[in-house]
């Protein structure tokens, strides 16, 4: 045992650095609650996990209720529902939220494994592929997904998008299909979680046919599985097209939507992304508006950027750099806008380009040649860049702890955004929500009523109904609902509690 410690010593001894890094930063978020963003729609009054007995099977297997398949992460959400509640749709605590976190705390630990063996393989083992892993978990882009419980299947994409990577850089110089197999199931896994895994079906057509070394053929099974690959990344776009469609989740086609002006739309989310990534300061909780489309020198400099990756992805293919660039292109398709979401700058995407981008510029440093001779060993990084990489590293953690600390529970995630979202009505009455969530309900009042005195009552009017009941405020409750009456006339909820105030009863408001 001795001799192995000894031998292993710095790998060891990296990986529990690494292991500090993720508990000092995400270890908190196990006592973090449900908030009222998503996770409503996704995890604690989603049917398909809390009642999935009575969900149509599609709901209850597929997700087609959110909009686009994710049957692995809605089975782990429905594994969390059986051990920590809510037992019924009627019976959710923000608190329940708490034993997700612990189960996302596991994940958490096994995607930084994961990006820690990645980085063994193809950059350098020990402190390098350690600092690769840091540098990504501790982005303030990796909050969301990593922080969020409605963020695990973004999480998960990113597990598997790693063990996929690390099996095809084994696979591009072995002779045997046992890494072509395990890269098609850690793929299949990623798309079974979000479909922006279906990513990874593009990326291995590339390593099958422009990323293999010189003078090797891939196993003969590779052409078999990366094709099978592709079709059922075909299905899921369809299927995902289809329900997201029935939604209202992407927008419908325009005469104004050319494709030079979904270009253009392109370019601007993407420059948001890149500047979001460069300058993690700009990083907001939620972008609750979304910026205008505009053309000009960021959106320049990014299609610049672009061409740039795409010559890398061709120069240096059978590089670290330029599986890295082929990488980042294909991850980039869920970002790009070349699908018409409706939200266009969603940063829960930045997650697999920021793996892309940390995995370029350290492999590239590092200069590991592929293919490598199969006894070779990565080399090390430079101490000064080691030491520039670790300085960057404790950088990004002091601003990803505020980033984190967003998604405690509902009041923190709308104080936040409340902050970057000053002039708007919709983020001032989710502030009133996510204290009326937490059980804060005279706050909630307090709050609503500044946004009525500000914006306008119109928006505001239920809320203020029914939070008045709630705290037992009856007369105020009463005025608000004939208020809403003397408007819509044939408001059925507004008429119901109203009947009940008159009659006395105790029922009102719920």
């Amino acid at each position: 045992m001795s001799a192995f410690l000894r031998h292993h010593r710095t790998q060891l001894l990296s990986a529990l650095a690494l292991f500090c890094l993720v508990a000092a930063l995400y270890g908190r978020t196990a006592s973090f609650h449900f908030v009222d963003w998503d996770d409503r729609h996704h995890v604690y009054a989603n049917p398909a996990v809390v009642d999935p007995a009575a969900a149509h099977p599609l709901d209850r297997w597929l997700g087609r209720n959110i909009g686009y398949p994710l049957p692995l992460t809605l089975a782990t959400w429905r594994l969390d529902r059986a051990l920590y509640g809510p037992e019924t749709l009627d019976a959710v605590r923000p608190a329940q939220g708490q034993g997700y976190h612990r189960t996302q705390l596991l994940w958490i630990f096994g995607f930084a494994l994961a990006l820690y063996g990645l980085g063994s393989v193809s950059i350098a083992p020990g402190w390098p592929a350690a600092l690769f892993a840091g540098l990504v978990v501790a982005h303030p882009v990796a909050a969301e997904p990593l922080a969020w419980i409605t963020g695990r299947k973004d999480l998960f994409v990113g597990i598997f998008a790693a063990l996929t990577l690390l099996s095809l850089w084994r696979a591009r110089v072995s002779d045997s299909a046992r890494w072509w197999w395990l890269a098609t199931g850690f793929a299949v896994l990623a798309m079974a979680s979000k479909p922006t895994g279906v990513c990874l079906a593009g990326f291995a057509v590339w390593a099958v046919t422009v990323g293999r070394p010189r003078g090797h053929r891939p196993a003969s099974a590779a052409w078999v599985l990366v094709a099978a690959l592709c079709g059922l990344a075909a299905v899921i776009i369809v299927v995902g097209s289809a329900w997201h469609l029935q939604l209202g989740g992407l927008e419908t086609a325009t005469p104004a939507d050319t494709p030079g002006a979904r270009l253009l739309r392109s370019l601007h989310a993407t420059s948001w992304h890149l500047r979001m990534l460069a300058a993690p300061a700009w990083l907001r909780a939620k972008y609750v508006i979304e910026t205008p489309t505009t053309f000009g020198v960021t959106e320049l400099a990014t299609a610049a950027v672009g061409a740039m990756t795409v010559g890398i992805s061709w120069r240096w293919r059978h590089h670290v750099a330029g599986w890295a660039a082929a990488f980042a292109l294909f991850a980039w398709l869920p970002v790009s806008n070349l699908v018409p979401l409706r939200r266009h700058v969603a940063d829960s995407y930045m997650l697999l380009p920021w793996v892309a981008l940390c995995w370029g510029v350290l492999g590239s440093i590092a200069s590991r040649p592929a293919p490598p001779a199969r006894s070779g060993r990565p080399q090390a990084l430079p101490r000064p860049v080691l030491l520039v990489a670790t300085g960057a590293l404790l950088v990004l953690s002091l601003r990803a702890a505020p980033q984190i600390e967003t998604w405690r529970d509902s009041v923190q995630l709308w104080k936040q955004t409340l902050r970057y979202e000053k002039d708007s009505p919709q983020v001032c009455r989710m502030a009133g929500h996510g204290l009326f969530f937490e059980g804060e309900r005279h706050k909630a009042l307090a709050m609503w009523e500044a946004c009525a005195a500000r914006f306008g009552p119109a928006l505001f009017a239920n809320n203020l109904a029914i939070a008045a009941l709630q705290v037992g405020e009856r007369d105020k409750a009463r005025r608000w609902f004939q208020w809403i009456l003397a408007r819509r006339p044939n408001d059925q909820r507004a008429q119901r509690h109203l009947r009940a105030l008159r009659s006395g009863r105790d029922d009102a408001g719920r």
